[in-house]
């Protein structure tokens, strides 16, 4: 477990990300998600900052990309107990992080494959629609952060190039 804490500028350019993210999505008659979406951007900063990799500062792109490079998915919860889920419909070979806590400060607690948290067993029930048909992980059951494996710098660069050549057609 590793805690982060992003500094104010951090914050301010995350909420306006999530800001950003939340007018794109669903516009501005739902204000009451706002806190969600903008926590929710700066839990994915704190990840990025935790994992030193650059954040991508993506705008809907909701399951046609990860939340961070390399397949990283990021799920937050306010509440420092809470599992990670893994949604019906979400990728099993998909890694994905677990980010507790509000700004500015973060627990980046763990990570699993998408398919160990189904193989845990545990399947949650929340009216929650993003954690409907869901399974959790308890925190305390996670791989630790350190051990996330990321490509090396080489990598990276050819993964940056394959992404940029796909972009541009």
């Amino acid at each position: 477990m590793i805690e982060i804490s992003l500094t104010k500028s951090e914050c301010k350019h995350g909420a306006i990300l999530g800001l950003d993210r939340m007018l794109e999505v669903v516009g501005p008659k739902q204000t009451h998600k706002y806190y969600e979406n903008i926590q929710g951007a700066l839990a994915e900063m704190a990840a990025a900052k935790a994992l030193n990799i650059s954040f991508p500062w993506s705008i809907n792109t909701f399951h046609t990309e990860s939340d961070l490079p390399h397949g990283i998915e990021v799920r937050w919860s306010k509440k420092r107990d809470r599992s990670l889920y893994f949604r019906k419909g979400d990728n099993p070979e998909g890694r994905f992080v677990l980010v507790t806590g509000e700004s500015p400060t973060f627990l980046v607690k763990g990570w699993a494959w998408g398919q160990e948290v189904i193989d845990y067993g545990h399947k949650l029930e929340s009216s929650d629609k993003y954690q409907r048909d869901a399974w959790g992980m308890p925190g305390d059951k996670l791989h630790s952060i350190d051990t996330l494996q990321l490509p090396s710098v080489a990598e990276r660069e050819i993964y940056q190039f394959s992404e940029r050549a796909m972009l541009n057609g």
